[in-house]
C-alpha cells in the first residue's frame, strides 16, 4: 500500500476583544494529488454566534466499478475514486445554558469527480454529483471536571442530536449520466453520546467511551450514505467530510450505507510531561499519553431489519500514543501516532498485517 500523507498550513487570529476570529488552512494530499483548504470568520460579539466558512477538499470513495464488456457485472476497479468537494456554510450557534448549545446551518455544497473517469464506468454506482443545499438543526450537551494534569476529558459527559434536510427549494440538483438534472430530497437523522470516566484509584487515567448512530431517508441512492473507516481525527487543519465516521483499522469508506450504528472503547493514561517550549519559536510541548481502543460498528441499508444490524461488523482494536501542546501561544494540537488492527472482515480492512498511522486532531 503507497505511503499516503496530508501536508497542512493553518493562520489564524483574533482582535483584542475577542469579538471577531478567523482561520485559514491550505493542504495538500498526496493521494488524490489536490490542493485543497478552508476559511473561517466568527463574530462573537453578541448572541447568537455567527460563523461563515468555506472549503475545498478531496474525499476519497473506496472503489469504483466499471466493466468494458457488460456494465451490469459492475467490476470493482483497484482505483480509489476522488471527488472534488466544494462547501460553503452559514452557521448559527446559541449557547442557551453552560452546558447546552443550539445551532442552525445553511450549507451549499458542490460535488463533482476530481478526475476524469474511464468511458466504461457505472456512473450509478458512484456518488451523485451535482450542487446541494443543506440545512441543520442540532442541540449539544458537554460538561466535565477536567483536573490541571488531565490528557482527556474527565469526569465528562457530551450528547448531541444532529437532523439536517436537503430538497431542491434549497438549491440541490443532481446531475444525471445524459447531462438531465434531477432534484434530491432527503432527511438525516444522527445522534451521539460520549463518556469519560476517572479511574478513582489512579489520577488522569480515563475510560472514554462513544456510541452513535444515524439513518438517512428519501433520495439514499443520491448521497448521504454513511461511510465506516479510516483513523482520521477533527482537528483545525483539516476538513473531515459530514459522512465520515472513524472505525480504525479499516479503509476509508471500508463500510458504507444509509443507517449506521458506531461505538468505541478508549483507556487512556499519562506518559510524561514537558511543559516547556523550544526557545523563541511559538510551540509549546505539553505532555504525552497513552490509549488501548477497541472500535466496532457496522453500515447498513434501510431494508436491514434492526436484528440483523449486527451481522457483518466490523471490530478494530489498537493503541495510540498522542502529544499535545499549544502552537502560536494560543491554539491547542495533538498529534496521534497509532497502530491498528482489524479483527473481522479482512476483505476491508486496511492491512490484514495492521496498519500504523499518524494523525492530528483527537480520536474523540
Amino acid at each position: 500500500m503507497p505511503l499516503s500523507f496530508v501536508a497542512s498550513a493553518l493562520t489564524f487570529g483574533v482582535d483584542p476583544l475577542r469579538y471577531f476570529s478567523w482561520s485559514a488552512v491550505a493542504n495538500y494530499r498526496n493521494d488524490a494529488d489536490m490542493v485543497g483548504g478552508s476559511v473561517a470568520l466568527t463574530y462573537n460579539r453578541l448572541l447568537p454566534v455567527f460563523t461563515l466558512s468555506t472549503y475545498r477538499t478531496a474525499v476519497p470513495y473506496n472503489r469504483y466499478a466499471y466493466d468494458p464488456e457488460d456494465a451490469s457485472l459492475a467490476l470493482l476497479a483497484n482505483d480509489l475514486y476522488w471527488e472534488d468537494r466544494k462547501s460553503a456554510a452559514l452557521t448559527i450557534s446559541f449557547p442557551r445554558t453552560h452546558k447546552t448549545t443550539i445551532f442552525a446551518k445553511l450549507a451549499m455544497t458542490t460535488r463533482q469527480p476530481h478526475s476524469e473517469l474511464p468511458a466504461d464506468t457505472v456512473m450509478s454506482l458512484l456518488p451523485a454529483t451535482g450542487r446541494f443545499g443543506t440545512i441543520q438543526g442540532g442541540w449539544r450537551y458537554s460538561w466535565g471536571r477536567p483536573t490541571a494534569y488531565a490528557v482527556s476529558p474527565e469526569d465528562a459527559r457530551m450528547v448531541s442530536v444532529i437532523g439536517g434536510l436537503l430538497h431542491p427549494n434549497l438549491g440541490s440538483a443532481v446531475f444525471t449520466g445524459d447531462g438531465a438534472v434531477a432534484g434530491a430530497t432527503q432527511v438525516q437523522l444522527t445522534a451521539e453520546v460520549k463518556e469519560f470516566i476517572v479511574n478513582p484509584w489512579l489520577p488522569n487515567h480515563v475510560l472514554a467511551m462513544r456510541a452513535a448512530g444515524g439513518l438517512t431517508a428519501g433520495s439514499t441512492d443520491y448521497l448521504g450514505y454513511y461511510q465506516l473507516g479510516g483513523a482520521y481525527g477533527d482537528s483545525a487543519a483539516t476538513v473531515t467530510p459530514d459522512e465520515f465516521r472513524m472505525l480504525r483499522g479499516y479503509n476509508l469508506g471500508a463500510d458504507v450505507g444509509d443507517r449506521y450504528w458506531l461505538s468505541s472503547v478508549e483507556y487512556r493514561l499519562p506518559i510524561m510531561r514537558f511543559d516547556r517550549g523550544v526557545d523563541w519559536l511559538p510551540l509549546f510541548f505539553g505532555h504525552s499519553s497513552g490509549a488501548v481502543f477497541v472500535d466496532a460498528g457496522n453500515a447498513f441499508g434501510s431494508d436491514v431489519a434492526v436484528a440483523d444490524a449486527f451481522n457483518e461488523t466490523l471490530v478494530g482494536v489498537g493503541g495510540e500514543v498522542t502529544i499535545a501542546g499549544a502552537v502560536g501561544w494560543w491554539s491547542g494540537w495533538r498529534t496521534r501516532l497509532g497502530y491498528a488492527l482489524a479483527l473481522t472482515q479482512p476483505d476491508i480492512a486496511s492491512s490484514t498485517n495492521g496498519t500504523f498511522y499518524a494523525q492530528v486532531g483527537s480520536s474523540f
